[in-house]
């Protein structure tokens, strides 16, 4: 990986320790295929951003800080993201059934603070970090 700030192995430490805090499920011996399949991209995505150290983990695993790759496109340049209350799950219920990105921009504003236009605005890029935690843990 070019620029790699963090080595595989302390990346692979760091995520586990935040889904150990998040209390997300991540041992794909005990998933099913599809899990497993629909688990590994989300992992390495997230992995890929700590080795490049604009992902990183506290100490703990409860707080996650991403500093952003493209700013200018969302106005803000780190965001921090934490494990979601209840209420994020039923803020789902706001929108339509169709209104998925809508859902998924309110899940991924309560994690972090923002405002839901935030995420619009992101670049691809950005984005796809956030979605991936927002994932992660749906899908746990």
């Amino acid at each position: 990986m070019q620029n790699e700030i963090v080595n595989a192995a302390t990346a692979d430490d760091e995520f586990q320790r935040f889904a150990d805090h998040w209390g997300l499920f991540t041992d794909t011996s005990e998933m099913e295929e599809e899990d497993r399949a629909s688990f590994s991209p989300l992992k390495l995505r997230l992995t890929k951003a700590i080795r490049g150290g604009n992902f990183t983990v506290d100490e703990v695993g409860s707080t996650l800080t991403y500093t952003l790759m493209f700013p200018e496109d969302a106005g803000v340049e780190v965001m921090e993201i934490r494990p979601p209350k209840g209420s994020a799950i039923s803020g789902f219920d706001k929108h339509k059934d169709r209104e998925g990105v809508k859902k998924m921009n309110s899940f991924m504003a309560a994690m972090t603070g923002k405002n839901p236009i935030v995420f619009s605005k992101m670049d691809y890029r950005d984005l796809k970090i956030f979605q991936a935690v927002a994932q992660l843990f749906l899908g746990s």
